[in-house]
């Protein structure tokens, strides 16, 4: 598979966007959706948000022409949410270049 230069640039954009956003919050908990079903051809779970879209209000990043709110991750962080903020912290002192500091994140989570 040949990934291109672009799409590592929009990759490491939206990886260092998560981590900011997550910074940017106080989730530090959440409880999974149990409940799926299918609505025009998305998957949604019981909160209304598509698992099979990232964009729109009800996508799970809910990425806008305004925005951008990882709704997914905060389920996902649960009580790991203050350890991911503390390396976004930490990313973000250590390497103050966006470019620089989104390569860095993308090697810390392909290797971990």
């Amino acid at each position: 598979m040949r990934v291109t230069m672009k799409k590592l640039k929009v990759l490491l954009s939206l990886i260092l966007v998560l981590v900011a956003g997550l910074a940017a919050t106080d989730y530090a908990s959440a409880t999974p959706s149990a409940d799926f079903r299918e609505v025009n051809g998305d998957i949604l779970d019981d909160w209304g948000i598509s698992r099979t879209r990232a964009v729109g209000e009800d996508g799970f990043y809910q990425i806008s022409e305004t925005g951008f709110r990882p709704v997914i991750a905060f389920e996902s962080l649960g009580e790991e949410a203050n350890l991911a903020y503390s390396l976004g912290e930490q990313f973000a002192e250590k390497y103050p270049d966006r470019q620089q500091r989104a390569e860095e994140i993308f090697r810390f989570v392909r290797d971990r």
